[in-house]
């Protein structure tokens, strides 16, 4: 393979309009319609039930590439003008493997006593977000008759 040609090389059909015979151009890229077709027929191959896409697979790669070889090498393989433009996509979020080290050992333990079992109810706030809850010729605390008002 020589350094004009592509590792995925355009494909056009030789007899067109039967498209049964194809003829490969290696001096011309693949279009980006083909190149998702391949990522997502390697995706089913691989078991990834996943949306898997050509700028995923560029995430993934930086993102990498940014963990284990650093943010310069990161910049100068995808191409960033900037290591701002690398450092925003690639530092300081964490991954599931960062997340899942932070809470490691975390579980669910009742506290006693909370919550309580019968919580006390606001009859102001409940009889006037919910009308038909407020007891019969029961005074209505939520609209207060001030006299002379």
């Amino acid at each position: 393979m020589g350094v004009d040609q592509f590792v995925i090389p355009a494909r056009r059909p030789s007899n067109p309009p039967l498209n049964t015979r194809w003829r490969e151009y290696p001096d011309k890229p693949a279009s980006p319609q083909a190149i998702g077709r391949i990522v997502e027929e390697v995706a089913i191959r691989a078991g990834i039930a996943a949306h898997v896409y050509p700028h995923l697979l560029r995430h993934a790669y930086g993102d990498h590439v940014a963990k284990y070889a650093g943010l310069r090498a990161a910049q100068a393989l995808l191409g960033h003008a900037s290591v701002d433009t690398t450092a925003s996509t690639y530092v300081d979020k964490p991954g599931l493997d960062e997340l899942a080290v932070s809470v490691q050992g975390f579980r669910y333990r009742p506290i006693e006593g909370y919550p309580p079992p019968n919580p006390p109810q606001s009859r102001i706030r409940d009889s006037f977000l919910f009308p038909s809850r407020a007891k019969i010729g029961a005074p209505n605390e939520s609209f207060v008759h001030a006299p002379g008002a």
